[in-house]
């Protein structure tokens, strides 16, 4: 299952239970702030799935923020070891589970629903996605291209070591790089590992500009973890449509590319 399709079902199965506690809320004639808290679940919970863990923890904060703000102005005073106090805290500690923890279980369902569909899905050192799924997912991300002109880039990171090196240690270290790379891109961005120290990322919507600068932000956070393990240099290669078209069709198997072409 594509994530773009896992991230519908989440979001629009939010949006009928928000809509119905809307419905109810408005019946039952409550204040303006507890319909606003509601309706604020509905984009937290789109960003955390769509963009990751940090701008869900972002965008929970300003809704719970903007929420507080909306309450304070319906009373003119609210003890927090008072009932409705504790609510008040309650309904923000929700932004904040919704920004975190809804972005950190998309990540563990997507991997998992790639894991249960197939052996070959997932690379087993680094709980990544396995060359052999990467080519799939180029291979579909060339497809919609070419359907819908949807530019997309692929970004390969690969890691060179300092000095010797033991290979227990690089084999560790493959997998915390993995670990952090994983949580620092958007979510619909496909991260998968290839042999010889090399991950590889596919960008939907992405042009080669931004995806040097994904690069650039994730290299700065790199050089800023203190991790005694990451301690591997970072070089990109970037492939774009429709810039790079004749080296991304030599990565497509010549099958699919029959398709495109008949």
């Amino acid at each position: 299952m594509k994530y773009r399709k896992l991230e519908l079902i989440f979001l629009v199965v939010s949006l009928i239970a928000v809509l119905f506690s809307i419905i109810v809320s408005v019946l039952q004639k409550a204040q303006f702030s507890e319909i606003l808290g509601q309706a604020l679940f509905v984009p937290v919970l789109f960003i955390a799935l769509h963009y990751g863990r940090q701008p869900g923890f972002l965008a929970a904060t300003g809704g719970a923020l903007i929420y507080l703000i909306a309450k304070a102005q319906e009373f003119n005073s609210l003890s927090l070891s008072t009932v409705d106090g504790q609510f008040v805290i309650g309904r923000a500690a929700l932004f904040g589970l919704i920004g975190i923890f809804g972005s950190e279980l998309a990540i563990r369902t997507k991997y998992l629903i790639a894991r249960l569909s197939g052996t070959e899905q997932i690379d087993d050192q680094t709980h990544l996605y396995s060359q052999n799924y990467l080519q799939k997912l180029i291979t579909r991300a060339f497809h919609e291209y070419n359907r819908h002109a949807r530019p997309f880039s692929i970004l390969f990171i690969t890691l060179d070591w300092p000095g010797l090196l033991d290979s227990a240690t690089r084999e560790k270290a493959v997998s915390q790089i993995a670990t952090f790379i994983r949580s620092n891109v958007r979510l619909i961005d496909e991260v998968g590992y290839l042999s010889d120290n090399c991950f590889c990322m596919v960008l939907p919507d992405t042009t080669s500009l931004a995806a040097q600068l994904v690069f650039m932000r994730l290299e700065k956070a790199y050089k800023s973890d203190d991790s005694q393990l990451l301690t591997a240099t970072l070089s990109e290669r970037i492939l774009s449509m429709p810039e790079n078209e004749p080296e991304i069709k030599a990565m497509l198997p010549d099958r699919d590319i029959a398709k495109f072409i008949a």
